[in-house]
């Protein structure tokens, strides 16, 4: 359903043959180890791991397969495109064009060729809406010094949620305490869901569809969110019989592709 032709690459600490077959059988799936020097063992273990998003442009653009890539699109591993994602890039090339115009009249100084921008989704917490969604993003060469400073935000900051430290971390850029580095705002409408049981009875859907392998899982019925997957997806009934493609335990979403 998300019509995308380019290369998927997953960045893991994870033993080489968890994805050595689908790495074997498709040309487009790459992984993409993480070095030990990486790897931060001073800091909490989930800070350690959420800590990996802020190196993704230096393995990606390292690996002679993808080094030439214009957008990475960074998704954590509970979400699911369920939408043709070329409309989402139309958007974001949209997005850029107006916003490197609003960057040469408000920042003058600021080299909208070579800025750093990382863009997000809004994000909705409770009944207020927070300025972005950090389970979905999107890169570009020059995205690096940005992450950079979120991951300085992450390691320093007492919370445990890297969305968290990008609040803070764009609380500072609007203060104009840094500089080089600018964070934007994609519309969250038909975009970015997080689905419900009534959402998932009604089929409603977006380009992205953020599970949440955690409480929001638990809160749904296996089977409907079984159901629900495998129409968005569009499996047939072979691929839904194949436990393979889509396991559940405890009504949490793991995927064993």
């Amino acid at each position: 359903p998300g019509n995308f032709d380019g290369y998927f690459a997953v960045l893991t600490d994870a033993p080489s043959e968890r994805y050595a077959d689908l790495a074997e059988k498709d040309g487009k799936f790459i992984v993409l180890k993480i070095k030990e020097e990486d790897k931060r063992r001073d800091i909490d273990p989930l800070l350690a791991m959420k800590l990996f998003k802020t190196m993704i442009p230096r393995y990606v653009y390292s690996h002679p397969k993808i080094s030439e890539a214009d957008i990475i699109t960074y998704l954590d591993f509970d979400i699911i495109v369920a939408d043709d994602i070329k409309k989402t890039y139309e958007l974001l090339a949209a997005r850029k064009r107006l916003d490197a115009e609003r960057l040469a009249r408000h920042y003058p100084k600021e080299d909208p060729e070579t800025v750093s921008s990382i863009y997000f989704f809004s994000e909705l917490v409770g009944r207020s809406l927070q300025p972005f969604h950090g389970g979905v993003f999107f890169l570009d060469r020059n995205s690096q010094r940005c992450l950079d400073l979120w991951g300085e935000e992450i390691v320093n900051n007492d919370s445990t949620r890297d969305q968290i430290a990008l609040s803070h971390l764009n609380t500072k850029i609007l203060k104009r305490q840094l500089s080089g580095c600018k964070l934007w705002a994609l519309p969250r409408a038909y975009n970015l869901r997080y689905p419900t049981e009534k959402l998932m009875k009604e089929g409603r859907k977006a380009t992205f569809i953020h599970i949440t392998n955690t409480f929001r899982a638990e809160m749904i019925p296996r089977d409907v969110q079984e159901e629900y997957i495998a129409e968005i997806l569009g499996l047939t009934e072979e691929e839904r019989n194949v436990q393979n493609h889509l396991t559940m335990s405890s009504g949490k979403i793991s995927f064993n592709w």
